[in-house]
């Protein structure tokens, strides 16, 4: 079965013009990288977003509220902040507001507590402090993961009747650097 084209479908010089900037775009992200990982980049996600921002700019839209759920708002906020103000919201927040808040009025109910000035914003960190962020985060999983790696290798030494901790007190550390290698 052959699935219906979206509106945002695009022809294939279309899309080789954007996938040049995508793939410009995932370079340079996976050079700013610490782990060397571009991350998720959908193409239709984008073109769709964009297409969104252009339509919510056509409608003389003026404020855009978003609520914070996981990590699905980051690519509507980074690229609609561009030219539309752009309000990240908590939601618990505003769940404590009165109102009725189901999935189906959601997005009216943000639009509403926006229109009013009643949401407060969240803060969203410019690209520098995300970019110190994104490298103190893998510095941490790659120390923690150091550390249980060295707690395998020790177990595994101990289980061989081998007790480095007998005669260095750091197995992994400078003192031992002699007693590690062959």
């Amino acid at each position: 079965m052959e699935r219906m084209p979206y509106a945002t479908d695009l022809t294939d010089e279309q899309r080789a013009l954007i996938e040049q900037l995508i793939t410009g775009w995932k370079q340079a992200r996976v050079a700013r990288s610490a782990t060397g990982d571009p991350g998720s980049c959908d193409l239709r996600e984008v073109v769709n977003i964009l297409d969104l921002r252009e339509h919510l700019l056509g409608a003389g839209v003026s404020l855009v509220v978003i609520e914070a759920t996981g990590d699905y708002w980051k690519p509507f906020h980074y690229l609609l902040a561009e030219e539309l103000n752009v309000v990240l919201v908590n939601s618990r927040q505003v769940k404590n507001l009165p109102g009725r808040k189901t999935d189906v009025s959601d997005a009216a109910w943000l639009a509403q507590l926006g229109s009013h000035g009643l949401v407060r914003a969240s803060f969203v960190p410019p690209q520098p402090v995300r970019e110190l962020r994104d490298l103190t985060r893998a510095r941490t999983q790659l120390t923690r993961e150091r550390a249980q790696v060295v707690q395998r290798l020790e177990k595994l030494l101990e289980d061989a009747g081998i007790t480095l901790s007998a005669v260095v007190s750091t197995s992994w550390g400078s003192p031992a650097a002699p007693c590690s290698r062959p």
